[in-house]
Parts: structure tokens; C-alpha cells; sequence
């Protein structure tokens, strides 16, 4: 007899999906099972129930705001719920946030498939770590969550293993807090440990001989490119495109020394906050540079219209890639830009710093041009390469935009980690899951 799983979800009155599966024969009806015919249908009735789960997600970010992680967050959310999973996220009320935003959901281009609590963060660190602390694990427990995903550092931490609930950690950085996330991994309610890079797995298990089972690697993603419709700018024959912050690490030098070199291409650079703009214009000015024009900053939903202008897409790091904030540090060991998956999906040709870690994702004159960082004259050269040779700049692209959708869509990402997360530990020996 040929069996098939059928799901029926609704939403309840509540808010909460509600979901069941109906098993039934491929030839129109099945008789009751009894006894032991039951007990593989129960069983995979379990594991499938096991695998529709809520979810509340934990992140400490600025929302709304221009930081990518903040990106990254409004993305993952979405890609757990279009999985199947109810989804809470939960985030402090932080300062410095983006003005003059009516709807976040908008603002970051995601569907409302999720919900977005925000909860009130005192200022004061040892509060934070008394009140605010018991405050959040209550307001999580209420939600009875099946699993935990939480992407925090710092005091944040200790937090984790004080919920009671099992969770899953992604780190985008070296933590500082060693001890705690030892503390973390020998939690019964550990289930996975989740870093962006290959490098930065190697990291933790040098410096915190965590057991490789424990750890799986998930490069940033993006979404499929919808857009089609042009920016406005200064008509040329090439357009070469850049989207991100202006400050140190970007190499916005290298962009300006590549204008002066390139009169045959039009540079456009779309990002920055106020004062980075107003500097570059300055010396723009002074350079007399016309092929280089400054578009600003705008919302993460209107940047695919902007890569689909463009013929080429750059992202030219430099050895040194310092995050924002208070305390910038350099991650170009371990870094997986979100722009590098976003220019893959545009299905742009790609020329970008030839790094270790973005040769974890790009593959050399397959589908991206890599140049040596600091070596204006290989830039220059990839750039005339693909001014004169269209057929070479749709190769690149459509490459890019195949290998992104094999294994680079937020919708796959967010089914790995989860995929990873009910394996069974080979430390263990059991399943490490809800």
C-alpha cells in the first residue's frame, strides 16, 4: 500500500498555527490500523509534529536600524516561519535607531509571518544582569517555545542556560565571554552552536576545544532578486555597483584610486551614514572626479533595484574589515558579508578581495573575479576585462546566481541549522533537539 502525509494548518484565535497531518492512501482511502501497523505511522507522526516548532528568537540589535546584523535577524525570522515554525522575536528597546520608520516589517522587505516583541532594556549593566535578565527569561518561558535560537553576546550569555529551554547559539564573532559559553555547551539544553564561516568554526575549536559536533557552519544567505527597475544615475558603458557602509576596511580608497584609472566606467555607491558621505564628496570634488556618484542610504528593501542596475557588483575588503559601534574589531578572518550573497542573487558579475574567507563562498573566475586586496592594477584590469567582454560578465553572473540558489537562500539556511540541530551528537550519542 503507497501512504502519503497531507498538512492542514490553520491559525487559532490566538494568533498560534496550529497544524496536523492526515495520512492517507494513494488509491483513494486505507482501513484502520491497528496493533503494531500503527507504530510507524505514530512514529513518523511524532517526528514531523517534533519538526513544526515555536520558536522564539532572542537577538540583542538595534531595530529598526542601518546595521547588517539587524538585517540578518529580520531575514532569519522570516525564513523560520516560511519553514513551517511559529516565530516570536524578541529584542531590546535600544537607542540610535532609524527615524522616521512607520513599518518595520517594510523597512527590511520581509513578510509579517512573525511576531516582534520588543522588550525594554534598562541602561545600567548590573540591572541587566539581575531585573532585566529574570524579565526576559520570564517573558520567554510564557511563551513555551520548543526551541530558543538566540544570536547574542556578551553579558547576554549567561542568560541562555538560566531559561531552562532548549537553545541554539549563533555567534558571528570570537566571544570574549569564554567561560560562559563553556558553561553554555555543558547545559543539558545545548543543541548547537552556529558560525558563519568555516574559519570561524576553527576559532572556537582552537581556543575552546569545543567538539566539532557541536558546531555547524552556516554562511549568511539572501533572498531571490525581484526587482528589475534601474536608479537613476550618470549614463555610462559600465556601471560598477558597491552597497555598504564607507568607513575603514570597505575600500572605498581603492574604489576612488580604481575611478581616476577606469574614465570608461561609472561608479555607484549606495550606503553611509551623513558624515562619511559628506567627507567623500569632498574629496571627490577636490579629486574632480564625475564617474563616482554617492546615492546614500536606503532602506534594505530598495537595494535589489540598485544591484540590477548595475553590470558589475564590487566588494573590495581590505586586510583589516572593522565592524561598527563603540568598539570596532576586525573580523576579515572569519567575515560572511550579507552583500556578497546579495550580489549572487542579483546575477551580476562579482569582482571582489581574494580572502580566505570569501573564497569559502566565491570560486575563482567561476563565479567571481578575485583581487589581491591591496593591487589597484589587478581591480583596474578585472574591471577593462568585463567592459570589454559581455559574454563573460552574464557567465560570471549567472554562475553566482545558480551556486546562490543551490545553497545560499535564507529559506535553505534557516532548514540547515534546524536539520543540524536534531542530529545526533556524536559526543552524546543522543538527539540534541527539542
Amino acid at each position: 500500500m503507497c501512504v502519503s502525509w497531507q498538512l492542514i494548518s490553520r491559525w487559532g484565535a490566538s494568533g498560534a498555527r496550529q497544524s496536523c497531518f492526515i495520512c492517507e492512501s494513494q488509491r483513494g482511502g486505507m482501513p484502520p490500523l491497528r496493533g503494531s501497523q500503527r507504530e510507524p505511522f505514530d512514529s513518523c507522526y511524532a517526528i514531523i509534529k517534533a519538526l513544526l516548532m515555536k520558536i522564539v528568537y532572542l537577538a540583542n540589535t538595534r531595530i529598526p536600524s542601518r546595521v547588517a546584523s539587524s538585517v540578518h535577524v529580520m531575514k532569519m525570522c522570516q525564513a523560520l516561519a516560511h519553514n513551517g515554525h511559529d516565530v516570536v522575536l524578541m529584542n531590546p528597546r535600544n537607542s540610535d535607531l532609524e527615524d522616521n520608520v512607520d513599518d518595520v516589517f517594510d523597512y527590511y522587505g520581509v513578510d509579517r509571518c512573525f511576531r516582534l516583541v520588543t522588550l525594554p532594556a534598562p541602561r545600567h549593566k548590573f540591572a541587566r544582569l539581575l531585573r532585566y535578565d529574570s524579565f526576559v527569561n520570564w517573558k520567554v518561558r510564557r511563551e513555551q517555545p520548543d526551541l530558543v535560537y538566540a544570536r547574542c553576546h556578551g553579558l547576554y550569555l549567561y542568560r541562555l542556560e538560566r531559561i531552562g529551554l532548549p537553545f541554539v547559539l549563533e555567534s558571528h564573532v570570537v566571544t570574549r565571554e569564554q567561560a560562559a559559553l563553556r558553561r553554555i555547551y555543558a547545559s543539558p539544553h545545548f543543541r548547537r552552536l552556529v558560525v558563519i564561516s568555516n574559519a570561524l568554526k576553527q576559532l572556537y575549536l582552537d581556543e575552546l576545544q569545543l567538539p566539532e559536533s557541536s558546531i555547524t557552519v552556516a554562511h549568511d544567505g539572501a533572498d531571490e532578486s525581484k526587482c528589475q527597475s534601474p536608479i537613476a544615475g550618470r549614463c555610462s558603458q559600465l556601471i560598477v555597483g558597491y552597497v555598504g557602509n564607507l568607513f575603514a576596511g570597505r575600500g572605498i580608497e581603492l574604489i576612488v584610486e580604481l575611478a581616476e584609472r577606469c574614465p570608461f566606467a561609472d561608479f555607484r555607491l549606495l550606503g553611509g551614514h551623513a558624515e562619511d558621505i559628506t567627507r567623500w564628496q569632498t574629496e571627490l570634488t577636490e579629486r574632480q572626479l564625475e564617474n563616482i556618484t554617492l546615492h546614500g542610504f536606503v532602506p534594505p528593501s530598495q537595494t535589489d533595484e540598485f544591484r540590477q542596475s548595475c553590470d558589475v557588483l564590487i566588494a573590495p575588503y581590505q586586510q583589516k574589515v572593522m565592524t561598527a559601534g563603540d568598539q570596532p574589531f576586525d573580523t576579515s578572518q572569519w567575515m560572511s558579508p550579507l552583500k556578497v550573497f546579495e550580489y549572487m542573487a542579483a546575477g551580476r558579475a562579482i569582482i571582489a578581495s581574494d580572502m580566505p574567507s570569501l573564497r569559502e563562498v566565491l570560486r575563482p573566475d567561476d563565479t567571481a573575479i578575485l583581487c589581491r586586496p591591496d593591487c589597484v592594477d589587478e581591480w583596474a584590469l578585472a574591471i577593462r576585462r568585463l567592459f570589454e567582454d559581455a559574454t563573460l560578465r552574464r557567465t560570471l553572473g549567472t554562475s553566482a546566481r545558480d551556486e546562490f540558489r543551490r545553497h545560499y537562500t535564507w529559506h535553505s539556511r534557516a532548514r540547515n541549522i534546524l536539520d543540524s540541530a536534531i542530529q545526533p551528537s556524536a559526543d552524546a550519542g543522543e538527539i540534541r533537539a527539542a
